[in-house]
């Protein structure tokens, strides 16, 4: 790894989504259609998507 050089999916995932916003926002803007976040729209039980198991912060 070179010196100074941030690296890994997180500090990539990071990235990719601050570059991501703008190109989003424009297209927003723009009146052009975009995918929201979540579940495919029209999926016959979204419920069945969601579950209980994920991090809680320490009480």
């Amino acid at each position: 790894m070179e010196s100074g050089r941030e690296s890994g999916p997180t500090i990539g995932s990071h990235r990719h989504l601050l570059a991501l916003n703008p190109q989003v926002a424009a297209k927003i803007e723009a009146g052009e259609r975009v995918t929201a976040p979540g579940g495919p729209a029209g999926f016959p039980a979204p419920d069945t998507l969601l579950t209980e198991d994920c991090i809680r912060p320490a009480a």
